[in-house]
C-alpha cells in the first residue's frame, strides 16, 4: 500500500519528535499510511451485499541520525515501552499541511551500516493511534 504522506516530497517548515522529554531534530524522513479492515456481508446472494468498516491502524517509519538514536536509548528502558508524538508542517508550493500524529509507540528498529555512510540512518518503524490534521 503506497503511503498517504512520505515527507521528503516536500520542503520541512517544522518537524518536532518528542520522545520522553527529548526533542529530537534531525529526523531524515517520516512515511505514514493509513489501513482500514473492510469485511463483506454476505446474504443468500453469492455477492456481497455491503462492506463494512473494521479497525483502523496508522502506521509508519522514522528515520533519523544515528546520534539521536544514542540519546534516545535509556537504560534499562526499553524504547518500544514509551509513547511519543509528531508534529510536522510541510510546505509544497504555496500550500502547508500540518499534522500531529498522536499516540505513537516504536515497533522495533533497523539499523544498516553501508561502507563510506558518514552517518548512520537508523529506521524505527512505528504505530499510531491518530493523525490530527490542523
Amino acid at each position: 500500500m503506497e503511503p498517504f504522506l512520505k515527507s521528503d516530497q516536500y520542503a520541512w517548515k517544522d518537524l518536532n519528535l518528542r520522545f520522553y522529554g527529548l526533542n529530537i531534530s534531525s529526523v531524515q524522513s517520516v512515511t505514514l499510511s493509513r489501513e482500514v479492515n473492510r469485511v463483506p456481508v454476505y446474504t443468500k446472494d453469492p455477492n456481497y451485499k455491503t462492506v463494512k468498516n473494521g479497525n483502523i491502524l496508522y502506521k509508519g517509519t522514522v528515520t533519523l541520525l544515528h546520534s539521536d538514536f544514542q540519546e534516545m536509548v535509556l537504560p534499562k528502558i526499553d524504547l518500544t515501552d514509551l509513547p511519543f508524538i509528531i508534529s510536522l508542517t510541510l510546505e509544497k508550493g504555496n500550500t502547508f499541511k500540518s499534522y500531529n500524529i498522536v499516540g505513537c509507540y516504536f515497533t522495533g528498529w533497523d539499523m544498516s551500516y553501508n561502507q563510506g555512510d558518514m552517518f548512520g540512518n537508523i529506521t524505527l518503524p512505528f504505530i499510531a493511534s491518530n493523525i490530527i490534521t490542523v
